[in-house]
């Protein structure tokens, strides 16, 4: 299905397809980016996934410079996926949009809204502040890359959540262009919905 993705540096719309549906059933929360290169899309989404040399074109990699501004996002993940706030994160490509997708189920719309709307406190006392959050994005986008999000978040139903993430599951098996970025959680047993 295709969803307006949101650009928040200048608030553009721009029609992508998405590779989950939530079906704004309770359960669990998604979140959505597609990421585009600005400039070199086609080396950036084939590349996405290559090791050795070719891997240059990624967004880590070029902002390896903003590494005391990611600190915190980076805090955030590793935390949420601690303490079950996070239940799964891939990254995956996405052949219809021609972009790399971050897909994230979260816990609850109101988690979402703590962290990525509102300045979270994390555990070593630090506070994930919206300027910092205002600056990692703007500098993600002037080091080429255009981040789209699916707004406002949406609820998904577990069961929903949990086929999507075996069908990830498989494209991770067979090396079809996806990363899981989470451990394991005992909730993604299918058996258990």
């Amino acid at each position: 299905m295709w969803h307006d993705a949101v650009c928040r540096i200048d608030d553009s719309k721009k029609a992508m397809a998405a590779l989950i549906e939530p079906d704004d059933q309770p359960g669990w929360a998604l979140r959505y980016l597609w990421i585009q290169h600005r400039f070199d899309n086609d080396n950036f989404t084939k590349n996405y996934f290559t090791s050795g040399s070719n891997t240059g074109l990624n967004v880590r990699r070029q902002t390896t410079h903003l590494q005391t501004v990611w600190k915190n996002h980076n805090a955030v993940f590793d935390e949420s996926g601690i303490n079950g706030d996070l239940v799964w994160r891939v990254k995956v490509y996405n052949n219809i949009s021609f972009s790399i997708d971050y897909i994230e189920i979260w816990r609850s719309i109101d988690i979402l809204k703590n962290i990525f709307i509102e300045e979270p406190k994390l555990s070593q006392g630090q506070q994930w502040t919206n300027n910092e959050k205002n600056q990692l994005g703007q500098d993600i986008f002037d080091a080429g890359f255009e981040v789209r999000h699916l707004l406002p978040y949406r609820n998904i139903s577990k069961k929903s959540a949990i086929e999507y993430y075996w069908q990830f599951v498989d494209r991770w098996k067979n090396r079809d262009h996806c990363i899981i970025n989470t451990r394991w959680n005992s909730e993604l047993n299918p058996n258990e919905t």
